[in-house]
């Protein structure tokens, strides 16, 4: 999509008049102003944290590679890594970690957690939250069964997360805003003659939401391990980002470009 450099400083400019933020909750849209934002580094630095655990499980299985028996060696690799699972770890978990996961199960679609857990993300957090009971400095799990240990290690381990954003999720976010505004200009507390009387669509959000990916290019964002992760715009109009979990380079897809773009 061509830059507009008029249409993207109007583009600017709802950013930062945006309402106060006890009046309007729209996370998403704020955290632009200055991205990642709060919810978008929370987001970025769970997948950091799984690629760090996929890194080290990856060198691990290679190290112990070379000690297997014919019988281990002859089964398919994923029988091969779901036998070296270590779920004991699960069995009690650092308060300071417990959030990770009870937030990770919005990280993947719906349809991912019916396909393999037959359930919705929402049932998958009750459920965690639910087998865990905290004692002294951790959550410990009171009845350790195969579907709470599989959430728990797919939480960790698994790669098939939603993009980082996508344009459904902003076009709440700038619904809400304008029926804010609306209702603003309707009672005479502001004058707001550009917004768009009722809802936009997708077609109608797509300039607004590459004016946002935009932003991402060449951020840098340091994680709380100090390593840091590389975002810019592929060569496809999405966001990708190249992370270092324990010195190697992952570079991802992070989210699509919008629909108009495709």
């Amino acid at each position: 999509m061509e830059n507009n450099t008029a249409e993207f400083s109007s583009f600017e400019r709802i950013l930062n008049n945006l309402p106060p933020a006890d009046s309007l909750v729209i996370p998403l849209l704020r955290d632009f102003i200055s991205p990642p934002g709060i919810v978008l580094k929370e987001r970025l630095e769970r997948r950091y944290r799984r690629l760090c655990f996929v890194q080290g499980e990856l060198k691990s299985l290679s190290e112990k590679s070379g000690t297997d028996n014919s019988a281990e060696a002859a089964v398919s690799f994923e029988d091969f890594v779901f036998s070296k699972m270590d779920f004991s770890r699960y069995g009690k978990i650092p308060l300071d970690e417990f959030d990770f996961f009870t937030e990770s199960v919005y990280d993947f679609s719906p349809g991912f957690f019916r396909k393999n857990f037959n359930m919705s993300p929402p049932d998958a957090e009750s459920l965690i939250r639910q087998e865990y009971k905290k004692i002294d400095a951790f959550y410990c799990l009171a009845r350790p069964n195969p579907v709470i240990l599989s959430i728990m290690r797919t939480m960790e381990s698994s790669l098939d997360s939603v993009p980082l954003i996508h344009e459904e999720e902003i076009l709440l976010e700038m619904n809400a805003l304008y029926s804010c505004l609306n209702s603003a200009r309707n009672s005479g507390q502001a004058n707001t003659t550009d917004v768009p009387q009722g809802a936009i669509s997708l077609r109608a959000l797509a300039p607004f939401y590459s004016f946002l990916l935009q932003r991402f290019d060449g951020i840098c964002v340091i994680h709380k391990d100090e390593n840091q992760t590389k975002l810019f715009i592929n060569p496809g109009g999405g966001i990708s980002g190249t992370f270092m979990p324990h010195g190697k380079p992952w570079t991802l897809t992070l989210a699509e470009p919008g629909t108009a773009a495709k």
